[in-house]
Formats: structure tokens, sequence, C-alpha cells
């Protein structure tokens, strides 16, 4: 079990890169954190956090998945990825996590 439930809200973009997106209460946000942590992970980074009261953009948490390439066929385009995140109103979202 991944430990998911309905407190938490966002997504998993497993591969490379492997992107993780948790929206919920603080609490909430830091036990996810925790049982995540908990797995085994070559490397996991905090890349940006922030507190709001705006309303989240995700009511579930989900798996994305988009074309998939590389030698292990595991790198996820990221153009497909960018356009997600547009399409949730999350456009500044692409530039923070990848400095561009």
């Amino acid at each position: 079990s991944s430990g998911i439930n309905a407190e938490y809200g966002g997504f998993i973009l497993p591969g490379k890169p492997g992107i993780i997106c948790v929206e919920g209460s603080k609490e909430s946000c830091k036990e996810f954190n925790s049982k995540v942590r908990s797995m085994n992970w070559q490397l996991l980074k905090l890349q940006h956090e922030e507190s709001s009261l705006r309303k989240t953009k995700f009511v579930e948490f989900k798996e994305l998945i988009f074309d998939v390439h590389g030698r292990a066929n595991n790198h996820q385009d990221l153009g497909q990825f960018r356009n997600f995140l547009e399409s949730q109103r999350l456009k500044d979202t692409f530039q923070i996590l990848f400095n561009v």
C-alpha cells in the first residue's frame, strides 16, 4: 500500500525525472512526507513548498504517465508534463521545478 488516502491530492510522475506533488493540510502533507521518506529512494529532495488557503488543484492523488523514452524506457516527456501543468493553471510550477 502506498499510504495515499483521501486527505491528499496531487500526483506522482515516476521515472526520470521523478516528481511528487502533494496537497492537503500541513499535517497531512507532513505525514505523507514522512511515509514517502521511509521508502527506498535513490534521492529525494524537497524542491518547493508553499502554504496557501487557496482551493487545491487536485481532488485525488494519481500517477501520471506520458510518452516514455530513453535507453531504460523511463524518461517522461517533459513537454507533455508542462502541458499538463498548464492545463491545471500551474504554469509557474514547471519553471520552479526545472529552474527555467
